[in-house]
């Protein structure tokens, strides 16, 4: 199997890509916090890439922003991220150029999934159900992400 075998094809690619295409369009406010659309540069092709990932915690006072990946790898935007730094991030109406980023641990992502389960009860039955945040060999193929502003 290609690690395209498990992609959605049809309106199941598009579903999940409308806060992408909100986000091209300029409308990305209308989403409020809830998505983030995020640039990276491919490590292959070293092209600008772009995705939005659902939000699972906001950190107002510290102005970091928590995603996460529930696929095993992390999925193209994290492994990108390993390889370059973002290019971008959006949120709302914020956009923030060249931010830091720093990869969670596994303890951090059990801390993280369990603060969005208790935030989010109608919207927590795609990953949080999934996964057992006290179980550490189900957290070892969550990855996490935290974004912060890059301060020079």
């Amino acid at each position: 199997m290609g690690p395209t075998d498990h992609q959605p094809r049809g309106w199941l690619r598009r579903t999940p890509r409308a806060p992408l295409w909100l986000y091209r369009h300029g409308l990305g406010w209308m989403l409020g916090e809830r998505f983030l659309y995020l640039v990276t540069r491919g490590r292959a092709t070293g092209l600008a890439r772009e995705t939005t990932l659902e939000v699972v915690h906001l950190d107002r006072s510290a102005g970091t922003v928590y995603v996460l990946s529930g696929r095993d790898g992390g999925g193209d935007w994290y492994r990108n991220l390993q390889a370059a730094p973002a290019l971008e991030i959006r949120l709302g109406r914020r956009r923030l150029p060249r931010p830091a980023h720093r990869f969670l641990t596994p303890e951090e992502c059990g801390s993280i999934l369990l603060r969005y389960r208790g935030t989010r009860p109608l919207t927590r039955h795609g990953l949080a159900p999934l996964i057992d945040p006290s179980d550490p060999a189900q957290l070892s193929g969550v990855h996490a992400v935290a974004f912060h502003p890059a301060y020079s």
